[in-house]
């Protein structure tokens, strides 16, 4: 990847895919394509939408997984100097979001502006520079906040939503059974658990091996008392059917499913090599 005069280094960015339209007129830009970018610790993820909610383009680059924010904001910023990069984007509507582990729910009754940043980083550690924002979920009383990496005021004049909330806030409240979801990430997963029209759990841990993965999940039901046969499966995420992850859990829990890609999107014939459950939260956030 060439940016400038210089020269990037072939095993810092690896594109994953690259999902394409179907014909040439959808991916035209008369068409007034938006590209939705979602950036995580360990990636950069591009969907087109035209005007008729189709995904018609997606694309996934890969870098290895930034613990600090000075050194996401740098990859951030490499990245989007590429000419692939630019390319991509071209004659595109953007908008942009982020996902980490540091996002934390309050009530709406309980959230104040003017104490985000004091609130947020009486949890997390905010990077001078960084901003700390907000974001409502439409379908619950709920407001999420988190940090936006100083490096997105350069690239962009829009608001930053967070992908996690927009995914949130398309989750089933009312179920007969209590439904236990996790998405699996690159070193972290996220566990959501509603019951009875609520949630009752939702948090990201850390993990090194799939035990860590079981070992947090089984506590957390065991916490909240609840019994392994009351409780639905869902999946997402980096992990697939009969995978190594998938056959620890279901060693214990048998009523497992995968997420599925929403509805009220269509998309591109293309698609359909992409597994349904793999990007949950960029999916979301094109349908918010």
């Amino acid at each position: 990847m060439v940016t400038g005069n210089r020269v990037l280094p072939s095993s810092l960015f690896k594109k994953e895919f690259h999902l394409t339209a179907d014909n040439e007129q959808e991916d035209t830009g008369t068409n007034d394509v938006t590209s939705f970018i979602d950036i995580s610790r360990f990636g950069i993820q591009v969907l087109k939408l035209n005007t008729a909610f189709k995904a018609i383009e997606f694309v996934s680059f890969l870098f290895p997984y930034s613990g600090t924010d000075s050194v996401w904001s740098s990859r951030i910023e490499n990245l989007h100097s590429t000419s692939e990069f630019n390319n991509l984007l071209a004659d595109t509507k953007r908008r942009y979001s982020v996902r980490t582990a540091q996002v934390t729910f309050i009530p709406k009754a309980l959230y104040n502006a003017d104490k985000k940043a004091e609130i947020f980083n009486s949890l997390f550690n905010s990077v001078k520079g960084n901003s700390i924002d907000f974001q409502n979920l439409a379908n619950s009383e709920m407001v999420g906040l988190f940090s936006v990496p100083e490096i997105l005021k350069t690239l962009t004049t829009g608001a930053v939503t967070n992908s996690f909330c927009s995914w949130m806030d398309t989750l089933e409240m009312a179920a007969k059974f209590a439904r236990a979801t996790l998405v699996i990430e690159e070193r972290e997963f996220a566990l959501v658990i509603i019951k009875d029209g609520q949630l009752k759990f939702c948090n990201w841990f850390s993990y090194s091996k799939n035990d860590d993965v079981l070992y947090f999940l089984m506590a957390t039901l065991e916490n909240l008392k609840i019994l392994h046969s009351e409780i639905e499966i869902s999946l997402g995420g980096m992990i697939t059917k009969g995978d190594d992850l998938h056959f620890s859990i279901s060693k214990y829990l048998g009523n497992i499913s995968f997420l599925k890609k929403p509805t009220n999107l269509t998309y591109s014939y293309s698609f359909n090599q992409l597994a349904d459950h793999k990007f949950p939260f960029i999916l979301a956030t094109a349908c918010a």
